[in-house]
């Protein structure tokens, strides 16, 4: 989990930008961009502001928007990733450890889906291939 803050202009959904991301989407799907750690608590000067008139919650609902239909393009991956990173806890291990056990899979293997769908939701989109066969893809590189 990193501590760095990103503006929504620099948003352009790398790995660490989603991982930052994801444990703020409930404030963006709501029209809020995560106010800084020396803001009062308040949520009025955390909206995003641009260049362009808009309304101040388009912004951080446009980034909650794009990043929930990555994470739908991945299915189930996109869930547990979802919910490993959205907990915003460092103890990412721990996470993947308890959804393993609750549903009965190896903790090799969820890490490896959550991985594997944070690669593919990561970076610029559309993608050339569909997200099975990016997983049959890394597959066949091992």
């Amino acid at each position: 989990m990193t501590d760095e803050r990103h503006s929504p202009r620099e948003i352009f959904f790398s790995i660490d930008q989603i991982i930052w991301l994801l444990p703020h989407l409930a404030l963006l799907r709501d029209g809020y961009w995560p106010p800084e750690h020396k803001e009062t608590g308040y949520f009025g000067g955390g909206k995003a502001k641009g260049g362009r008139k808009r309304a101040p919650f388009d912004t951080p609902i446009c980034i909650a928007t794009e990043l929930d239909r990555r994470l739908e393009m991945v299915g189930l991956d996109g869930l547990l990733l979802e919910m490993v990173f959205m907990a915003g806890t460092p103890n990412v291990t721990q996470l993947e450890q308890h959804i393993a056990n609750c549903l009965r899979e190896r903790v090799g293997s969820i890490a490896q889906r959550v991985n594997s769908a944070l690669q593919y939701v990561s970076g610029k989109w559309p993608k050339d291939r569909s997200y099975s066969q990016f997983r049959q893809h890394k597959r066949g590189n091992r």
